[in-house]
């Protein structure tokens, strides 16, 4: 993260080639992507760890408000690359264990 923090301060590689493959998941939406108050953001929502990811999907669905509700909540407030894709996957493990 401290990389992508780097890059949202100083400026993206000419090349995605020359971005480190952690990152370059992050390449479509490098200009989008900023720091407000040490805080990484992309537009106005807080940029996830991979590490952190779990956790957060986890906290997010305690409210038990629904996987359409925890999905939009989680569309407002947080982001990494291939979220709607982990939501996916995340409300077929739902339907699964219904």
């Amino acid at each position: 993260m401290q990389m992508l923090e780097r890059y949202a301060v100083e400026g993206w590689p000419e090349h995605k080639r020359d971005v480190p493959l952690s990152l370059k998941s992050f390449w479509n939406v490098k200009n989008d992507i900023q720091v407000t108050d040490g805080i990484l953001l992309k537009d106005n929502r807080i940029v996830i760890p991979f590490a952190w990811r779990k956790d957060i999907l986890q906290k997010l669905h305690i409210s038990h408000c629904g996987i359409e509700k925890s999905k939009a909540n989680a569309h407002r407030t947080v982001f990494w690359p291939g979220i709607l894709k982990t939501w996916c996957l995340v409300a077929k493990m739902f339907e699964i264990s219904k």
